[in-house]
């Protein structure tokens, strides 16, 4: 009993204090420039916010296209979620997110790639159903950001608010 709350709590911990952690917000410099470098900002820099919501019929209706799958009907449990974004990313993909612990600590990692798409714009968003558990995250979303920056994030629920979280690993 005893080894199995040494192994429990460490990873309830963690979660608990990432609930907690405000994402950064994007950057509002310029990045820097080398020496003998022209300084050449590109018109759209910046990094993609991306956001997740629960899938309300009100919400979808802001929206002519949506895309994305659904691996079941929305039953007890299930949610069905949509992510936007307010820049185009590339190379899209929703996974089952796995983990291992170690040194006390929690390294998330993507298992099996569930749906994955070219792009998604602020247009035409990512809608799935999906079961949001209380502790570990099991899915989770990667991507490709306008900078050509590999982002991931897990899917979680806040245990404050009930919100929906994307959690940057």
């Amino acid at each position: 009993m005893k080894k199995i709350l040494a192994l429990a709590l460490p990873p309830l911990l963690a979660l608990a204090l990432a609930a907690c952690i405000q994402p950064a917000p994007p950057p509002t410099t310029a990045p820097a420039m080398t020496a003998g470098e022209k300084l050449h900002i590109p018109e759209d820099w910046s990094r993609a916010n991306v956001a997740i919501d629960r899938a309300t019929e009100e919400l979808l209706a802001q929206f002519e296209a949506t895309q994305g799958f659904t691996p079941f009907e929305i039953g007890p449990g299930h949610q069905r979620i949509i992510i936007t974004t307010d820049k185009e990313i590339h190379d899209f993909q929703f996974a089952e997110v796995t983990y291992e612990v170690m040194n006390d600590e929690i390294a998330f990692s993507f298992g099996n790639v569930l749906y994955s798409v070219s792009s998604v714009t602020p247009d035409r968003p990512f809608v799935t159903t999906l079961m949001i558990p209380e502790t570990i995250p099991q899915n989770g979303i990667s991507f490709i950001d306008g900078n050509g920056e590999r982002m991931n994030f897990t899917i979680s629920e806040s245990g404050m608010d009930g919100s929906l979280l994307l959690i940057e690993f």
